[in-house]
């Protein structure tokens, strides 16, 4: 019976190899699997044409994500510094 699977290499950052291996142990997958799993999250449900959309507004929510982080973590260092 063959599998519903595509196979292909790719070539990925080591820190982000690294955190994913991590997030991977944490949810008792394999690396690769977490990376699938991941892939479904983002893509499982949509259809073709949403794609786009999609990516755009993750895109735009993983922005604001990493401002909030950057104004909290200088919050934090203008409070240690005071």
């Amino acid at each position: 019976m063959e599998k519903d699977e595509t196979r292909f290499t790719m070539r990925i950052d080591n820190k982000l190899w690294e955190k994913i291996k991590i997030l991977a142990q944490k949810s008792k997958r394999s690396a690769v699997k977490e990376i699938e799993y991941i892939f479904d999250l983002l893509f499982g449900n949509s259809d073709l044409e949403d794609l786009t959309d999609d990516m755009n507004e993750l895109e735009n929510l993983i922005k604001q994500a990493k401002v909030i982080k950057k104004n909290s973590e200088t919050d934090k260092q203008n409070k240690k510094s005071a």
